[in-house]
């Protein structure tokens, strides 16, 4: 709707319309402010997944106005779109980031189809308490592809603290 260069007067002047409207930033092709009925503003950037006019237009929310500023919300899609240009697609990206199953998803698989599956039951027992006393507790709820070998270094050392205090029974110690 609008080709201007996106500054925080420009946003401040802007209000909410019936529909969905968008504010293009001249100087950045690709860059712009979503604006809702709401009055909600979204920094985006606009751009083709592929090569040639056939390719799929797609877009992606860099942050709100007032989380960032314009100058900010423009260096990020700088950023972006320089992906873009080398071939990457950052809304699919994040698409399967969204996607991707969480360590306690991964855990419940594991538990059903191996352990379960395979081990006696009280070998499966002792794996059930030890990822739902220990484990998940502390890394359920994030994307399994986000625990770092450190996380689980953490977690081993906190789970042998007890052990060297001298409780019996600790660390999973018989």
């Amino acid at each position: 709707m609008h080709s201007k260069q996106i500054t925080k007067r420009m946003v401040d002047r802007l209000k909410p319309a019936d529909a969905e409207y968008f504010a293009w930033d001249r100087s950045l092709a690709g860059f712009g402010l979503r604006v809702q009925p709401t009055g909600a503003m979204t920094y985006v950037v606009k751009y083709r997944a592929g090569s040639g006019r056939g390719a799929p237009t797609k877009r992606v929310t860099l942050g709100r106005v007032g989380t960032l500023t314009p100058d900010e919300a423009r260096a990020l899609a700088r950023k972006t779109l320089g992906a873009v240009a080398h071939g990457k697609d950052p809304a699919a990206l994040g698409a399967a980031e969204r996607r991707a199953s969480t360590l306690r998803e991964l855990a419940e698989m594991f538990l059903a189809e191996h352990v379960e599956a395979k081990r006696k039951q009280t070998t499966a027992a002792h794996y059930r308490s030890l990822l739902e006393k220990v484990v998940l507790p502390e890394l359920g709820s994030r994307k399994a592809g986000q625990v770092t070998p450190s996380d689980l270094a953490k977690l081993q050392r906190q789970d042998a603290e007890p052990a060297l205090s001298g409780e019996p029974n600790a660390g999973g110690c018989r």
